[in-house]
């Protein structure tokens, strides 16, 4: 030190390794004569630059250092969004060990807390790197819908498969219907399973006599999609709540074939009835082994009818009493049956018998009268 001089800061030296670099960024104009740089290059107030080493640096009274930054070392199902601080633009970076540029820096992608929980679940994790590239993978026999704001386009991914979102794409959030009976919004998933599947539903119906009645179904449906042709694949996103809608189309569909109908009618028909109602009949008057549903090619292929149970109370009672009448019915009905072939057989039985019997009765006569013409053939020798 010198009369008059005074030390304003030290600065200690930064040891950088070769996957590790300093944004340093001038305070003031001057010119850099850095080790690592063969001519003097005049730095301008705010201009920005990366120090990279291998290299001991110590910054220079005119320059600050912002940030130590590293090599960021992606695998190839892994990456990072970057953001070009004088375009302004993002781009994603897969697979490669990617050092950050002087004008760049990492950028967060904003996700919907619907689709950020579901991520979460589906990666087994609480928090997410808001600059990592948001990955899902997609189930076997599934299928996920991915929306690009920039292009106005979307993209379909089949399962098995991993899904990488680009910066300006979101996945498209299906709502379904759940539970018995079926309720809108219980069921919130990114990805569409392609079947065989079955949705089970309860509905009630009202006879020609008004008896009403509650069912329980349940529906077996795929989807019926050809992969290589895309307006195809998009079908399958064009109903939003297929579920509910599927149960709402196939409940008036069986409404209106039973209210058509008397409660005995339905009783003794109710399984033909209703498939009769769904899949309609074919010009021979068959019924169809399917029904398609050409808005998102959604097919089913088979109805059950799990439970038929009357909703009034006096009802219930009047069916409970004729379901015990008609047992106690095939009951006496099987026991008499019983009865008249144990008869009948006893009577065959009996008439065999007898036939036996006279027919030995009749050989005995015959022995008889054999032997009485030997005893009077003896007694006549005798005389």
């Amino acid at each position: 030190m010198r009369p008059g001089e005074s030390i304003q800061e030290i600065k200690t030296a930064y040891i950088l390794n070769e996957d590790q670099a300093l944004l340093v960024r001038a305070k003031e104009r001057f010119s850099d004569k850095s080790d690592d740089i063969k001519e003097a290059v005049i730095r301008e107030p705010g201009d920005k630059w990366m120090v990279e080493g291998p290299r001991n640096y110590i910054p220079p009274v005119e320059a600050e250092v912002i940030e130590p930054r590293n090599r960021i070392a992606l695998d190839k199902n892994e990456g990072i969004y970057v953001r070009d601080l004088r375009t302004g633009l993002v781009r994603s970076v897969i697979g490669e060990v990617y050092m950050l540029k002087a004008h760049e820096e990492l950028w967060e992608m904003p996700l919907a807390k619907e689709v950020e929980k579901l991520i979460l679940e589906a990666n087994l994790c609480s928090v997410r790197d808001t600059f990592k590239v948001v990955s899902y993978r997609c189930p076997f026999n599934s299928a996920v819908q991915v929306y690009d704001y920039k292009k106005k386009t979307s993209r379909i991914v089949f399962g098995p498969d991993l899904v990488m979102l680009l910066p300006d794409e979101q996945f498209t959030v299906s709502v379904l219907s759940g539970g018995k009976p079926k309720r809108p919004g219980v069921i919130t998933t990114l990805a569409l399973q392609m079947g065989p599947e079955f949705s089970t539903d309860i509905t009630q119906v009202e006879t020609s006599d008004h008896a009403v009645l509650r069912l329980q179904l349940s529906y077996n449906w795929y989807f019926k999609v050809d992969k290589d042709k895309k307006e195809e694949q998009e079908k399958i996103f064009n109903v939003k709540d297929f579920i509910g809608d599927l149960c709402n189309l196939m409940a008036a569909k069986i409404r209106s074939a039973v209210a058509s109908v008397d409660f005995d009618t339905f009783h003794k028909t109710s399984a033909k009835l209703i498939r009769k109602s769904i899949f309609g009949t074919n010009p021979e008057g068959k019924i169809n082994p399917e029904l398609l549903l050409p808005k998102n090619n959604l097919v089913v292929t088979n109805v059950d009818i799990q439970n038929v149970e009357p909703v009034d109370e006096k009802t219930r009672q009047s069916l409970q009493k004729t379901v015990t009448l008609a047992i106690q019915i095939s009951t006496k009905k099987q026991k008499a049956k019983a009865e008249h072939q144990a008869e009948e057989l006893k009577q065959k039985s009996k008439g065999e018998l007898e036939k036996l019997q006279i027919v030995h009765q009749s050989n005995a006569e015959e022995t008889m009268r054999r032997l009485l013409e030997l005893r009077a053939a003896s007694e006549q020798v005798k005389q």
